[in-house]
């Protein structure tokens, strides 16, 4: 109890000062289908854009989802994500260099499964809960100018294997909207990691012994879709993600903590072929 007091210690004091972080990593979308029967299906395409920064110029990316109901109750789903980042610090009081353009790319693939179940007599909320794991890669590409200053540049490469688990409740009580909220626990592997930071920069840029570690995650989040009027088989679908790191992202050896993304916002479209074939 003493020891983990004095995580969120050194964690207030760590975060209460200004730093330049390089993050590890960045949320996502949920991908949660409103499914009520055996054969249903989901193709969804949303364009995401989070936080960044210093001065910050994007945080962009897409998502891919698809998945289908195997049974009445359990489905499979597959998705893909993809992010492109870019950080700017035109400051060194915080940080070992003197001006710094940082970017990021994010790829992962994954795959899951999961059940679902109605929850009252009229099927309009249902109970769910699904699985998975996603395999990707994770990049930084550094450069500016250090404090000489010269020309500097900097390269962190890892692969990162995804575990998830997300139970949540989605409403459909009219065809014309639905809505959901879910919570995911996220447990993110990183293996294999090159560099060409310094050991005294990854420390001061909390990115030590990164490799080999699993980080955790708890991330609530809210989606909603609206049908398209006529096109019942397609959907305006949008929501947003939290992230939030909790414990196990403490390295307690370092005395610093592994920076990530905080929030996502999700904007696009859902195809049911299903839906298409019924009409």
């Amino acid at each position: 109890m003493r020891a983990r007091l004095s995580y969120f210690i050194w964690a207030a004091i760590f975060f209460a000062s200004c730093h330049t972080p390089r993050y590890v990593y960045a949320p996502s979308p949920p991908d949660n289908p409103f499914f009520k029967n055996k054969g249903d299906s989901k193709i969804s395409g949303y364009y995401s854009i989070g936080n960044d920064e210093g001065n910050g110029e994007k945080n962009r990316g897409f998502d891919i989802q698809g998945a289908y109901a195997i049974t009445d109750h359990w489905a499979i789903t597959a998705d893909h994500f993809y992010r492109r980042e870019r950080d700017v610090y035109n400051f060194s009081e915080y940080s070992t260099f003197d001006s710094s353009i940082v970017n990021y790319k994010r790829n992962i693939t994954g795959f899951g499964t999961g059940y679902f179940r109605e929850m009252n007599r009229r099927g309009t909320v249902f109970f769910t809960v699904y699985g998975g794991v996603g395999f990707g890669k994770f990049n930084i590409h550094e450069s500016g100018k250090d404090t000489t200053p010269a020309v500097y540049s900097r390269l962190y490469q890892s692969n990162l294997t995804k575990w998830y688990l997300q139970p949540g409740i989605n409403f459909m009580p009219r065809s014309a909207f639905w809505c959901s909220v879910t919570t995911r626990f996220v447990f993110a592997k990183y293996s294999r990691t090159t560099t060409t930071y310094s050991q005294s920069e990854q420390e001061t840029f909390n990115l030590k012994n990164l490799d080999g570690r699993t980080l955790s995650f708890f991330e609530p989040s809210y989606n909603m879709q609206v049908s398209v009027p006529h096109c019942p088989w397609l959907k305006i679908n949008g929501g947003f993600s939290l992230s939030l790191n909790v414990t196990q992202n403490w390295d307690e050896n370092n005395r610093s903590y592994y920076d990530s993304r905080g929030i996502t916002a999700s904007l696009g479209l859902t195809f049911d072929p299903s839906g298409i074939k019924r009409k």
